[in-house]
C-alpha cells in the first residue's frame, strides 16, 4: 500500500454517480490533489462536510497509477463557517479557491502559497469589504508567480515614478509609452511578398518588440502599422491609486484591509490584470 497524508482546502467538489464525489485540493506539499471519495451520504454529515469546499483538513489517500488518488480517511480542521452566513463574502472566497485552482499544478510545492490562501480565507469574514481582500490575494499571487510586481520607481530608466505596468513590469508614463511604440506589425501584402531577416513571424499579426528588427523592416522599404491597441496592454494608475496597489501587493498584516474601501473602478482593474496575467495550469 501507498498511503499518503496531508493537509489540504478542497477547492472543488464533483458529484460522481449517487454518493460519489470527486475533490480538487489544494495542498502545501502536492499542490493540486485529486481524491475519489466513496460512499456520502445523510448519515456521514461528517463526510460530507469534510468533501465541500472551503473546508480545511487532513487528509489520508492512496495512490494508484493515475492522478485521481483514493480517499481513506479525513480530519475537519475548519470549515469556515463565518463565510458562510454572508453570501457576499463567501462569493469572494469562491474566486480565491477558483483563483488557485486555474493556476496551480499537481505535485508543485506550494508552501508560501498555501498559507496565504489559509491566512486569506481566514481574515476574510472579518473585512468589512471582502472585495478589498479579494484584491489584495490576487496581487499577491500574480507577484508569487513572478507575474507582476509593483514598484516605486520605473525599472527601466530607474529614475523615474512608476504609474504604468506593461506587461508584467512597472513603468513610468515615459517608459510605457516608448513600449508602445515597439509594438507594431508587419503590412500583410508586403509580409507575404518578402521574408525579414532575423525575424521570425508565423502570421502577419505577430508583433515584433526589437527596436533593432524595426529598423531593418525600415531599411528593406517594408512598411509597418503601429497597433493602436497593444495584445499586451498597457495600466496606467494615479498616484494615489499606485500607493494602494502597493500596499495591497506588499502588506503583511490584514488590520490595514479589513476596513478599507477601494473604488470599484479600481478592483475592476485589477480583476483585468489577473485576467490578463494568470497562466493557467
Amino acid at each position: 500500500m501507498n498511503d499518503e497524508k496531508t493537509e489540504g482546502i478542497v477547492l472543488k467538489a464533483v458529484p460522481f454517480e449517487e454518493n460519489d464525489r470527486i475533490l480538487s485540493l489544494f495542498s502545501p506539499d502536492q499542490g493540486i490533489v485529486t481524491l475519489y471519495v466513496r460512499g456520502l451520504s445523510k448519515k456521514k454529515p461528517t463526510l460530507v462536510n469534510l468533501t465541500t469546499p472551503l473546508c480545511r483538513a487532513e487528509f489520508l489517500f492512496r495512490k494508484g497509477r493515475s492522478n485521481l488518488y483514493r480517499f481513506i480517511d479525513g480530519t475537519i480542521l475548519d470549515l469556515h463557517l463565518p463565510l458562510r452566513r454572508s453570501y457576499r463574502h463567501l462569493e469572494y472566497a469562491g474566486k480565491m479557491l477558483q483563483a488557485i485552482l486555474k493556476s496551480q499544478m499537481p505535485g508543485k510545492n506550494a508552501k508560501k502559497l498555501y498559507h496565504l490562501l489559509s491566512s486569506y480565507l481566514k481574515k476574510l469574514s472579518e473585512a468589512s469589504f471582502p472585495e478589498t481582500l479579494w484584491a489584495s490575494f490576487v496581487l499577491k499571487l500574480l507577484k508569487h508567480e513572478g507575474l507582476l510586481v509593483f514598484d516605486e520607481t520605473c525599472l527601466r530608466c530607474e529614475e523615474n515614478a512608476a504609474s504604468h505596468i506593461s506587461e508584467g513590469e512597472s513603468l513610468c508614463e515615459k517608459c510605457a509609452a516608448l513600449r508602445g511604440q515597439y509594438q507594431k506589425v508587419v503590412n500583410k501584402e508586403e509580409f507575404s511578398k518578402r521574408k525579414v531577416q532575423g525575424v521570425r513571424c508565423k502570421k502577419p499579426q505577430d508583433r515584433l518588440s526589437q527596436q533593432d528588427n524595426n529598423k531593418n523592416f525600415h531599411s528593406k522599404g517594408l512598411r509597418i502599422d503601429t497597433l493602436s491597441l497593444m495584445p499586451s496592454k498597457s495600466f496606467s494608475f494615479s498616484v494615489l491609486d499606485w500607493k494602494t496597489l502597493r500596499v495591497l501587493s506588499h502588506v503583511r498584516v490584514f488590520d490595514p484591509l479589513l476596513k478599507l474601501e477601494l473604488p470599484s473602478s479600481l478592483v475592476q482593474t485589477i480583476e483585468a490584470l489577473f485576467s490578463l496575467y494568470q497562466i493557467e495550469s
